[in-house]
């Protein structure tokens, strides 16, 4: 502008691209059941607050978590204790993401070097394998980096936002989460959670696009999925957007 007009300016406006308010790094570290086991965790009762937290503010929008998280929580603290690793990388995962929510959420005051919840957030990163795939707990895969995108989104650091929302969907693509699936075969709890995971994804993508200007990821007409309703019966499911 100051070309423009022929003005002598000589300052230097310096702008915030992506991701330099908060520069985060990880590197992936070599995941074992012991390593996992010796993470630094916060006591029980803050994990199940945490969860208790991060489900009321994200719940209602995004449905990514199954209705027995909790009591996971609780198991996963019991066994523990005496050494045991009960449930998957994946769960953990999940965990220290729920973690590193709770502790942004609950968090008045800037304490650590980066935003609230950002070492838990980092611990997450370190042991999320570099290549997802499919399989046994492909769910789980979806779930994570759909928390890692929104996260990422609420720091500032958008473009990383958009690539691991974009990964969540093509993975769940590949496992028809955008279709309707079969009831009989899968059962009413799978279902569920793999419509609740397709929309969430859905709702997420349109936010993350449409702050970057760019298309979306899934188009309207290639989705044949229904829709839960929060608090209505499991049999009566809403039609999807495909007529």
């Amino acid at each position: 502008m100051s070309e423009k007009l022929e003005l002598d300016y000589q300052e230097i406006l310096h702008f915030k691209l992506d991701g330099d308010i908060y520069p985060l790094t990880w590197s992936n570290l070599k995941a074992s059941p012991g390593s996992l086991l010796s993470t630094p965790l916060p006591p029980i009762d803050q994990a199940v607050h945490a969860f208790s937290v991060v489900k009321f503010y994200l719940g209602q929008i995004y449905r990514l978590f199954n209705e027995d998280f909790e009591d996971q929580v609780r198991h996963f603290y019991e066994r523990r204790a005496v050494g045991e690793m009960v449930y998957s990388r994946m769960w953990f995962v999940q965990l220290l993401l729920v973690l590193a929510f709770g502790k942004a959420f609950s968090s008045r005051t800037k304490t650590e070097d980066g935003p609230p919840g950002s070492k838990i957030f980092l611990s997450a990163m370190s042991i999320m394998p570099n290549q997802t795939f499919t399989g046994k707990e492909s769910l789980a895969v979806i779930e994570n980096l759909a928390l890692i995108s929104l996260y990422l989104y609420a720091i500032d650091h958008r473009e990383g936002a958009h690539s691991h929302i974009g990964q969540a969907i093509r993975l769940a693509q590949l496992e028809g989460l955008h279709t309707q699936l079969p009831e009989d075969d899968l059962g009413n709890a799978t279902v569920t959670r793999c419509r609740n995971v397709w929309w969430t994804l859905y709702i997420i993508d349109r936010q993350i696009s449409s702050a970057l200007g760019l298309p979306m990821t899934v188009q309207d007409f290639d989705i044949s999925t229904l829709v839960d309703v929060p608090g209505g019966s499991p049999q009566s499911p809403t039609l999807g957007l495909k007529k």
